[in-house]
């Protein structure tokens, strides 16, 4: 997990089995990895976090199995993934690490040289977790809520788009929109007051670009293509709609009828994470049920940057002279 504050944060506690539980604060580890075979110096990222949970002593209580306490800590990751879009949680990614490391050694006569070389690649940089995420977290554990499926889907996305599949980036990115804009759309339908265009709406179930640009306006929501928060990206909405043509291309015949659309993958990633801000302004417009999040944070700051090409650096070049 991406934590950087040294401070102390409060436990967030839940119930268990009528026992009152505590996690505590992620210790990240990042301890480089050295393995006994390896000539060079330059060692793997091979980053892990450590979670604590504990309890009161009772000398006649039964404690919680490391079975049993599996499926909390399991959503707690799930929730710590959405909500910091820490995409890569219990999905075996190292987040935003090198894609490489490397020494490379060469001999001519006598002589033998090493450098160093890292490269990163495709990385999306997110923000860390801070103190009141953390703690925001606590009413999802304390109500068992189940995350989002679409902003779980935009997260697979970063996995794929982070590992290079940029084809199954797009797919995910494309189900995940279209998922949120259903949810949301079908939740402004069922709340009052019941009107014919909300009627309408969940007997027609229309394909997903009305949706998007038609739909929200009927139901009393915001014209999405005339919503802005900062950091938006311009013409968010043409961007999500050509996504889902290639997300329909993709699905239909498992490739891409395109040139060249991954040179767009990054404005699709911004784009889909506009969606999901838009979608989150319109259910606390309208006080449709959403999950729980810091006043003064927005989930769609929590991603920085993407950066889809190769960045590579070597070290200089050490000289030896074999005896």
């Amino acid at each position: 997990m991406h934590v950087v504050d040294t401070a102390d944060w409060p436990p967030l506690t839940f119930t268990l089995a009528s026992r009152t539980l505590r996690i505590y604060k992620p210790i990240p580890i990042n301890t480089p990895y050295h393995a006994n075979d390896m000539m060079g110096n330059e060692p793997p990222d091979t980053f892990c976090s450590v979670i604590r949970v504990g309890c009161d002593y009772e000398s006649s209580a039964s404690y919680p199995t490391p079975t049993e306490l599996w499926p909390v800590v399991e959503r707690l990751c799930e929730w710590i993934r959405i909500k910091c879009r820490h995409y890569w949680l219990l999905h075996g990614q190292a987040g935003f690490a090198a894609t490489l490391h490397a020494s490379v050694f060469m001999q001519h006569a006598n002589a033998i040289s090493q450098k160093n070389v890292v490269a990163y690649g495709q990385n999306l940089i997110v923000l860390p977790m801070d103190r009141d995420l953390w703690q925001s977290i606590e009413a999802e554990l304390t109500l068992n809520t189940d995350p989002p499926v679409s902003e779980a889907l935009f997260c697979d996305a970063l996995v794929s788009a982070f590992g290079g599949d940029d084809v199954k980036a797009i797919l995910e990115m494309g189900v995940a929109a279209e998922v949120e804009m259903t949810d949301l759309l079908t939740a402004a339908a069922t709340s009052p007051p019941n009107t014919r265009e909300k009627k309408k709406f969940l007997k027609q179930q229309p394909r997903f670009v009305p949706k998007l640009r038609e739909w929200p306006q009927k139901l009393g929501l915001d014209n999405a293509e005339l919503f802005s928060q900062t950091g938006f990206p311009p013409a968010w909405v043409d961007s999500v709609c050509e996504l889902y043509r290639f997300r329909n291309s993709v699905a239909h015949s498992g490739k891409l009828k395109s040139t060249n659309p991954m040179q767009h993958l990054s404005s699709y990633i911004y784009a889909v994470n506009a969606l999901m801000g838009y979608s989150r302004a319109q259910r606390l417009k309208l006080s449709l049920p959403h999950y729980s999040y810091p006043a003064t944070l927005s989930p769609y700051g929590r991603t920085w940057f993407y950066h889809d090409g190769v960045i590579a650096g070597e070290s200089t070049t050490c000289v030896g002279q074999k005896s």
